[in-house]
């Protein structure tokens, strides 16, 4: 069987289902599935999996004690949108809701190693958000195509790098991604994000998000913890992950008082991956016998 992602040549629907897997350093730490893509009339139609997220608990009865799962459906979605070669450029093709009609901007040009700053955001194509004009951030660079593979098949794609850094007192981090777009078809199916503090210093994070099968009809799932396919639940951080935290203060002495002291409550009770937005790092920090090393 011959595998296109040419829609017309089929009546069947046709779903690209993409999964990230998360690593830090070289070790995958965790797999799940992120949204899927239906493709009609050469538009991509990008959503979340309509998922029950979990909220809160509430409780109904305090003796004996009976709660409740408070949950609400994932339906994010982006508007339609398209990619458009001009000779040595491609361009995104979204609806405009301020003015009302197709607009197009250029992404992407295809001279290797040429950039195009003030790439269009995605914010743009979420619940109509063009209608409040548009915005605009961040670099591409061209880096000459690449082979990718779609359920083992080879597919040529164009390679770019694009980079949204944002100075931002409350941002700790920004991503550099390598997206893949494929050459027929125009279609991103493959993206490789790598994370960086504001320092600009590698974090050792990094995701590849890539098609993982395609269906007829959107596969279904419950609840958010049903897209998860893999998770490291190791509790025990290894030498080079207690280095790692220790160097998140290493010009500063003072702190690092404070965070050898939280490192040694930490490791074993909380896993090391995406530690800072752990609910149960972020209770321990915030109440522990540490802070008096915390500098004044």
């Amino acid at each position: 069987m011959t595998f296109s992602f040419a829609i017309s040549q089929t009546k069947k629907k046709t779903i690209y289902n993409f999964q990230t897997d998360y690593y830090w350093d070289s070790t995958l730490y965790e797999s799940s599935m992120t949204f899927y893509c239906d493709l009609k009339n050469d538009k991509i139609y990008q959503s979340n999996y309509p998922v029950k997220v979990y909220q809160y608990s509430k409780i109904i009865k305090d003796s004996p004690l009976v709660k409740k799962d408070i949950y609400y459906t994932d339906n994010f979605k982006y508007e339609p949108f398209s990619y458009k070669k001009n000779k040595d450029s491609i361009s995104i093709v979204f609806f405009d809701y301020e003015k009302n009609k197709l607009s197009s901007h250029v992404d992407y040009i295809l001279n290797v190693n040429d950039s195009v700053s003030r790439l269009l955001a995605k914010s743009n194509l979420i619940n109509q958000q063009s209608k409040n004009g548009i915005y605009v951030n961040g670099k591409s660079k061209y880096l000459g195509i690449r082979t990718v593979f779609v359920e083992n098949i080879p597919r040529q794609a164009y390679c770019f790098e694009e980079n949204h850094k944002i100075i931002n007192p409350d941002v700790r981090y920004y991503g550099i991604t390598d997206i893949y777009i494929d050459t027929a078809t125009l279609m991103p199916v493959q993206f490789v994000r790598r994370r960086y503090n504001m320092k600009d210093i590698y974090t050792n994070y990094f995701s590849v998000t890539k098609i993982k099968t395609i269906t007829s009809t959107v596969p279904k799932y419950s609840y958010q913890k049903d897209l998860i396919l893999y998770k490291n639940h190791s509790l025990k951080w290894t030498q080079k992950q207690r280095e790692s935290f220790l160097k998140t203060y290493a010009d500063d002495p003072e702190a690092q008082k404070y965070m050898i002291c939280l490192l040694g409550i930490l490791d074993g009770q909380v896993s090391f991956y995406n530690v800072e937005r752990n609910p149960i790092f972020k209770s321990m920090a915030a109440n522990s016998k540490c802070n008096e090393f915390i500098p004044k």
